[in-house]
């Protein structure tokens, strides 16, 4: 992605297909009536086959590069746009997709403090809090293994749903395990980095993961403390506000005990325990919110 490029598109889409064997190169192209086009462009093989070339189309600076292309550049320092692309441009070996997007140059002062006073906003999106065990998946007991877990049904299809409609999709979860050393924090991060992983190769993202590893009575003596970042304590929702920018009245949370409920309470959000359908109770949420 180009570092002065400011563009709001889903990534996710990248990842589902791998590129035809002759490309080695998909590059992101955008309408703009107010850009005068290279006529090079008008040489790539659009996804979208009923948008006609008019001359208006421009680089958005976002790329899917195969690694056989990097590992073939003999030089360090080189320009992808003024020397790669049009190579491979003429040779036939790039795939254009066009997207609708805004899009800002935000190479320049002026340019980046108009994005910053203008496009912000855009990025301020509500979010999902959802609990773990019990909501997402199955809770078995302190999971913390991929053969262990096991999602429940309609969650795919939910993250997806919320991932649509530009929600932020965060997991706020109790991991008392790590206290009692069932499992230890360092297998704990690298689960859930398995877990995030998981989701993604299923087309869907979590944004974010905030767990507390506390529990007073816990055999760790690290972790042996109360603590406002397990739940009902609301700390872990804090972190994620200061970290994320979210539009709080039109979040939620769900959760399956009484202590989301009250964590969601101190935090002034909108709570649901989790229901049997929980595609629809995710639909209805976002319905009843707009």
């Amino acid at each position: 992605m180009n570092g002065d490029s400011f563009v709001d598109i889903d990534l996710t889409p990248l990842f589902k297909k791998k590129l035809e064997k002759k490309f080695l190169l998909q590059m992101f192209l955008l309408k703009n009536k107010n850009y005068k086009s290279n006529n090079k462009l008008s040489n790539l093989t659009l996804k979208n086959k009923e948008v006609k070339y008019d001359g208006c189309l421009m680089n958005s600076g976002v790329y899917f590069i195969k690694k056989k292309l990097l590992k073939d550049l003999k030089k360090i320092n080189i320009s992808l746009e003024n020397e790669i692309l049009p190579k491979f441009i003429n040779n036939g070996n790039v795939k254009g997709k066009f997207i609708m997007s805004d899009f800002i140059d935000i190479g320049t002062y002026k340019n980046l403090h108009y994005a910053k006073k203008t496009f912000y906003k855009k990025l301020i999106n509500p979010a999902a809090f959802l609990d773990r065990d019990g909501v997402i998946n199955f809770d078995y007991g302190y999971v913390h293994q991929l053969k262990n877990f096991r999602l429940k049904s309609g969650v795919i299809k939910s993250i997806k749903f919320l991932n649509e409609h530009k929600y932020n999709v965060f997991i706020v979860t109790n991991q008392a395990g790590i206290a009692r050393g069932y499992y230890t924090e360092k297998e704990f991060i690298s689960f859930s980095k398995q877990l995030k992983k998981k989701f993604f190769t299923k087309g869907c993202f979590i944004n974010d993961l905030q767990y507390s590893p506390y529990l007073k009575g816990g055999k760790v003596k690290k972790y042996n403390k109360n603590s406002s970042l397990r739940k009902p304590g609301n700390k872990m929702i804090k972190n994620l506000t200061i970290k994320w920018p979210i539009k709080l009245n039109r979040s939620f949370m769900i959760g399956d005990q009484i202590k989301d409920e009250l964590c969601a309470s101190k935090s002034n959000l909108y709570f649901e325990y989790v229901s049997q359908n929980f595609f629809n109770q995710i639909k209805n949420i976002i319905k009843n919110s707009q």
